[in-house]
């Protein structure tokens, strides 16, 4: 059994090891022996390593900030609190994940550009040729709203269980130490749900550095956009693994601060079974806030951008184009194949894990998660 396990194991990193192979052996790559190693280390550095490496560490920043935001805030006052649509941002709330961030993008852009429905309505209104105020929506600003807005739910889904699970407990214990429903939060709910928080957090991000169509129509430079333009723009393979090499050290690093997060917060964990507990009722302002908090949330990465496409659909005359039944066929026998496979091998490989309780195999494991940050294309 272990034989098969570690087989499986091979295979599935098989993309890993091939980008270790060229940045070891970089003779094996045709037309990569003028620039080898260190060289071609300080030549993208000289030129566009700086910049790429920058404007990565913003955008990770900003949008786990966003995601952070956006997911804890509404997994808070669903999980905790009774008020109006309650029942329906449960489920809508993970909605957001069924829009691509590419489509977000371009709808996010089209809405907010110059010639889009807000600023014309502006210029209109204000009476002025330009507003030198508003903020241009392709920029690394516009990157970080559309992706903290398409993956929030990955927090959200976590952060939602996590509370469930405990803030129903706690809210007692805080109760009878005197302290206020934000004493609560930020003193005990929010630092015992800090595992649960970070690992969505650490699925979103790895999302944001393997993205390629949404930083590209942004216009903004990160390790993805520089490891296709070095591979297909400028023939250069062994700079695009090198560039893939240093995405695989972001995710290196994403992965060593979460273990490290989880590994000093045991107690976060608990082995009982969590006892239900009532939501609390909100009624007249807080009630209207908590729904505006969620609304927004809900229609700026939802319903606008289902609201844009189908704009564009009844623009063009509603006509379907006859490929689309091919395209969608083909779509959900990829989709379903894909998630099979992989279900299957993740569910074996834990299973294996857990039941040997092998060092080997967790860092097998956590080795295989890597391949998670790197572009479809890598």
């Amino acid at each position: 059994m272990s034989r098969i396990v570690l087989l499986i194991a091979l295979l599935l990193s098989l993309p890993l090891l091939g980008l270790a192979i060229p940045f070891v052996f970089p003779e094996s790559i045709p037309g990569a022996s003028s620039l080898s190693g260190q060289d071609t280390l300080s030549h993208l550095w000289n030129f566009v390593l700086g910049d790429y490496l920058i404007s990565t560490v913003i955008l990770m920043v900003g949008v786990g900030c966003g995601v952070l935001v956006l997911g804890v805030g509404n997994a808070w006052l669903v999980a905790n609190y009774q008020f109006p649509g309650k029942r329906v941002f449960e489920w809508s709330l993970i909605l957001p994940l069924a829009v691509p961030t590419y489509v977000m993008a371009y709808l996010f852009v089209d809405v907010l550009q110059f010639s889009g429905p807000i600023q014309t309505a502006l210029r209109s209104a204000l009476g002025m040729d330009r507003l030198w105020f508003f903020p241009d929506p392709r920029s690394l600003g516009g990157a970080i709203w559309a992706f903290s807005f398409c993956l929030f739910p990955y927090v959200y889904l976590i952060a939602r269980t996590a509370f469930l699970d405990r803030s129903g407990r706690l809210s007692e214990v805080a109760e009878t130490l005197g302290y206020s429903n934000w004493q609560a939060f930020f003193k005990l709910i929010l630092p015992m749900a800090r595992p649960a928080i970070f690992a969505g957090m650490a699925l979103a991000l790895m999302e944001v550095l393997a993205d390629y169509g949404a930083v590209s129509y942004f216009g903004v430079q990160t390790f993805a956009t520089g490891i296709f333009r070095a591979w297909l723009s400028f023939g250069d393979r062994l700079a695009a693994v090198q560039l893939s090499l240093g995405l695989l050290a972001f995710v290196l690093i994403v992965f060593y601060i979460e273990q490290h997060n989880r590994a000093r917060l045991r107690y976060a964990t608990s082995g009982s079974v969590p006892r239900a507990t009532l939501p609390k009722k909100l009624q007249g302002r807080k009630a209207f806030l908590a729904f505006l908090f969620c609304g927004l949330t809900l229609l700026c990465s939802f319903i606008l951008p289902v609201l844009g496409l189908l704009q564009l659909l009844w623009e063009q005359g509603m006509n379907i184009d006859v490929r689309y039944a091919s395209w969608l066929r083909n779509s959900v026998w990829l989709a379903s194949i894909t998630a099979i496979i992989s279900v299957t091998c993740a569910v074996f490989l834990a299973y294996f894990a857990r039941q040997t309780k092998s060092a080997m195999m967790r860092w097998v494991n956590r080795l295989l998660g890597l391949g998670y940050a790197l572009p479809g294309a890598v």
